[in-house]
Parts: structure tokens; C-alpha cells; sequence
């Protein structure tokens, strides 16, 4: 259960909601090699902060330092950032916020 910005408010289930915040394309000596980076943040939910913890320690392990090339677009590296734990009074679900930095060439 992977959604963009929000989980769904009757949502029981663990689930992960990502959010991007674009940067400027990274330039080198006045030129643009084509290289973009952009700050995902990746919440995971659960209605207990062990299981948000387990969820965030799966999302962790999956986008920590990857690299990969698909469609075009080469990943060139995945870096943790800054990491918050957050509860969502609405829907009772504790949260585990991961941002981190995405490196990426498209062709």
C-alpha cells in the first residue's frame, strides 16, 4: 500500500505515503550535465509505533544507496537524510517520516 502525499482516512492497514520536493537541475562550470537530485519523504504508518518502525525499517533497506538504470532514467544514488517520528490524530496511525536524497541522469 504505496500512495502519493496521504493514506486513505479509513486506512488500517501499514502503509507508506511519499512526497517529492523538486530542486534546481545540478549545474557544473556553467554547464548542465544532466544530472537532477530531489528530496522524497517517505512516511510509513501503522496503527502502533513498533509496526510504523518495522514498515520504516523495510523502506530503509530497500532505498538506502540504490542505484539502478530503467526506463531511461539512471539512478545514481538514494542518501538518508533527516528522519521524524510523527502520529496522525485523524486516523490513529503512528508515523515514521525518511526523507531522502535522490540522485538521478534521464536520457
Amino acid at each position: 500500500r504505496i500512495y502519493p502525499m496521504f493514506t486513505k482516512p479509513d486506512e488500517i492497514a501499514d502503509a507508506v505515503t511519499y512526497t517529492k520536493g523538486g530542486l534546481p537541475p545540478v549545474t557544473a562550470m556553467g554547464s548542465n550535465p544532466g544530472l537532477y537530485e530531489a528530496r522524497f519523504s517517505i512516511t510509513s504508518w501503522s496503527r502502533t509505533y513498533g509496526g510504523a518502525k518495522a514498515v520504516a525499517a523495510q523502506v530503509f533497506a530497500a532505498l538506502n544507496r540504490y542505484r539502478a538504470t530503467s526506463g531511461g532514467i539512471t539512478v545514481q544514488d538514494i542518501f538518508p537524510d533527516v528522519d521524524a517520528d510523527i502520529f496522525n490524530e485523524e486516523t490513529e496511525q503512528f508515523g515514521i517520516t525518511n526523507d531522502f536524497m535522490v540522485h538521478w541522469y534521464e536520457a
